[in-house]
């Protein structure tokens, strides 16, 4: 699907796969958890614009979102400058339209 979008068939663009996020937590002892990786990164001219975790196509589209499960707690988590407080209002914004 990344690739009939353009990705990495466009010049400048290319998909990275399991792209490492981190080491994995530090528990003590000299020990880590599992490490983590992103399933894509999508590259443009060597700048990285987003990290995509993949779902199967069997799997519901509200399947890992917070509010679809009856939550009324988001966990939100972007880099510095990427638009959280853009992007909070807008799902606020969303909901008290559909009161």
């Amino acid at each position: 699907m990344l690739t009939a979008a353009g990705w990495g068939v466009v010049e400048g663009s290319r998909i990275q796969r399991e792209f490492p996020i981190t080491l994995g937590r530090l528990e003590g002892g000299g020990r880590r958890g599992k490490p983590l990786s992103a399933d894509y990164v999508l590259i443009h001219r060597n700048t990285k614009l987003a990290v995509l975790e993949a779902k199967a196509d069997t799997a519901p589209l509200s399947e890992g979102v917070a509010i679809a499960a009856g939550s009324d707690r988001i966990l939100l988590t972007l880099a510095t400058g990427t638009g959280k407080t853009s992007i909070a209002f807008q799902i606020l914004w969303k909901l008290f339209q559909a009161r």
